[in-house]
């Protein structure tokens, strides 16, 4: 809206405002590229800081922009898309001469690589902040998909799906982190819940003579604890006569509901 003059009608300073106005958007709407003109291409959303072009493809451009990663085009500018590195500022790019599908890119979190056209970037030791998320595998991540998906071969806290990875997939009941096999979440049998019944020391839900010899010997100090973990009920480290006692029942009547 136009100013206003103390008549409360429109000033005139602010009606040539928006005359002008109007003209830079209609003409902008018209204008084409030729002589001495110059129209827009993209990428939308972010300062332009930087353009690099293929050197063997000279249609395909890459761009990079402030705080919204680096774009492609394959098509010399009239389409763009993401190309990684999304959430930081691109300040440089640099094209491998003999091989243009190695590509550099500086950014205001260190120098980026990507040895596959922009397709998946790797941080090259000058990253000051690892980002799970961003698609950028970092010093210490083992994968990053750049999106918080479980179950799709990289999990959301950046870590191979896989049971024992601490985070809970469709086929898992529990995941608490760690490959232990006798804890409440058991990752020798793919994440899920329970405990092994008291003496079954192979977890093959049955108690043998020999697992009872050796939680013996667990409790005499001459073998140790993590031989039978599931010997040891209350998980202190020993093994009790009340819990050898327990692991002969097993052994007599069956490892029931476990």
């Amino acid at each position: 809206m136009a100013p206003l003059s103390e008549s409360g009608r429109p000033s005139s300073a602010g009606v040539r405002g928006l005359l002008c106005a109007v003209v830079l958007v209609g003409s902008a709407r018209v204008a084409q590229a030729g002589v001495n003109v110059w129209t827009s291409t993209g990428p939308g959303g972010g300062l332009v800081y930087a353009l690099a072009i293929d050197p063997t493809t000279p249609a395909r451009l890459y761009a990079g922009t402030d705080r919204y990663g680096l774009f492609t085009a394959t098509d010399g500018g009239s389409t763009w898309r993401a190309a990684g590195l999304q959430g930081r500022t691109v300040t440089g790019i640099a094209i491998d001469s003999t091989n243009p599908a190695t590509l550099y890119a500086g950014t205001d979190n260190g120098v980026f690589k990507s040895a596959d056209g922009a397709g998946t970037w790797i941080g090259t030791g000058l990253v000051k902040e690892v980002i799970c998320g961003d698609g950028v595998v970092g010093c210490d991540e083992p994968c990053d998909d750049g999106n918080p998906v479980n179950g799709d071969g990289c999990d959301a806290n950046c870590t191979p799906s896989a049971c024992g990875n601490g985070v809970v997939s469709a086929s898992e009941e529990c995941d608490d982190g760690n490959p232990e096999t006798f804890d409440f979440c058991d990752a020798l049998h793919g994440c899920q819940h329970g405990r092994p019944c008291a003496g079954d020391c192979g977890r093959n839900r049955e108690v043998t003579v020999d697992e009872l010899l050796t939680m013996v010997n667990i409790t005499l100090g001459t073998a140790p604890a993590y031989q039978c973990s599931a010997g040891d009920g209350n998980q202190d480290g020993t093994i009790t006569i009340n819990e050898i006692v327990a692991a002969v029942s097993v052994a007599l009547n069956g490892c029931g509901g476990g």
